[in-house]
C-alpha cells in the first residue's frame, strides 16, 4: 500500500506543499523569526542549525521546506517592515546629531567672535589688528558654516544657469540632456 492509497492524492499533495506547519506554535515561530533576523537573515539551511526544538508542543525542528516557506512567506515581509523602521530611526538620530553638532559649532563661532572683539577692546595697543580681525573672521566663518544656509545661498547666487542645472542634475542623479548643455 502506498502513501497515496492511505491518505488520498489531495492530502498527499497538501503534505508535500506545506509539511507539518500547523504543528508549531506562534510563539515558537516568533522565536525562530527572532533568531533568523538577529543572525543576519540566514538561509533556511543555516537557520536549521541555529534553532531549538519547539518545547511547547514537543515537536522537533521544522523541516528545510517548512523553514523555507516561513522565511519566504512570513519572515521576509516582517523583516522588511522592521528594516524600514530601523532605517527611519537611524535617519532621525543622524539628523538630530547633526543639528546638535551644528548648534554647538555656531555657539563656538559666536564665542570666538565675542572673544576677538573683547580682546581687541581690552588690548588695543598690545595686539595687531590682523590677529584680532582673524579671530573675528574665523568665528564668523564657523558660525556661518554651522548654520549652513547662507553659504549655500551665496554659492547658488553666484552660479550661472548652466551650473545650476548641472548641480540639480547631480543631486537628482540625472544626466543633463545634451540640448540643455549647448
Amino acid at each position: 500500500m502506498s502513501l497515496n492509497d492511505s491518505y488520498g492524492v489531495e492530502d498527499y499533495k497538501l503534505l508535500q506543499e506545506k509539511p507539518y506547519q500547523g504543528r508549531y506554535s506562534d510563539n515558537y515561530k516568533m522565536k525562530v523569526f527572532n533568531i533568523w533576523y538577529k543572525n543576519g537573515k540566514p538561509s533556511h539551511l543555516r537557520l536549521l542549525a541555529m534553532i531549538p526544538d519547539d518545547d511547547e508542543s514537543g515537536v522537533r525542528k521544522p523541516s528545510h521546506a517548512t523553514l523555507g516557506d516561513w522565511i519566504n512567506n512570513e519572515f521576509i515581509p516582517r523583516a522588511k517592515e522592521l528594516d524600514e523602521q530601523v532605517e527611519m530611526e537611524l535617519r532621525a538620530r543622524l539628523v538630530n546629531e547633526k543639528v546638535e553638532m551644528l548648534s554647538r559649532h555656531a555657539k563656538l563661532g559666536e564665542t570666538m567672535q565675542n572673544m576677538g572683539v573683547e580682546y581687541l577692546q581690552e588690548h588695543k595697543n598690545d595686539i595687531t589688528a590682523a590677529s584680532a580681525v582673524k579671530l573675528i573672521v574665523e568665528g564668523w566663518r564657523i558660525e556661518r558654516f554651522s548654520k549652513g544656509i547662507p553659504d549655500m545661498l551665496d554659492k547658488i547666487r553666484d552660479m550661472t544657469e548652466d551650473e545650476l542645472i548641472t548641480e540639480i542634475s547631480k543631486l537628482l542623479n540625472y544626466n543633463v540632456p545634451e540640448a540643455i548643455e549647448e
